[in-house]
């Protein structure tokens, strides 16, 4: 167990770090993007655990989006 956990910190520290790095670096923008992402998602499961309707299914196509807008976003940064 704990080398899962040791292993999804690598996964996240490389992933982020990318973004990151793509983004141009840590700035205030980059924190209100990722405010905004965490706060949507969140809303949208509190919202599905509300009406009842929790799915995996749903929940991993929101994360898809989320990942398509970072990805968006990096490439607009390189091209400017």
């Amino acid at each position: 167990m704990e080398t899962k956990l040791s292993f999804l910190k690598v996964v996240m520290g490389s992933f982020l770090t990318a973004i990151v790095y793509f983004l141009g670096g840590w700035d205030i923008a980059l924190e209100i993007l990722l405010l905004m992402i965490v706060l949507d998602y969140s809303t949208g499961v509190l919202k599905a655990i509300f009406n009842k309707k929790l799915n995996s299914e749903i929940g991993a196509k929101g994360i898809i989006k989320k990942v398509r807008l970072l990805s968006y976003s990096c490439c607009f940064c390189n091209v400017r």
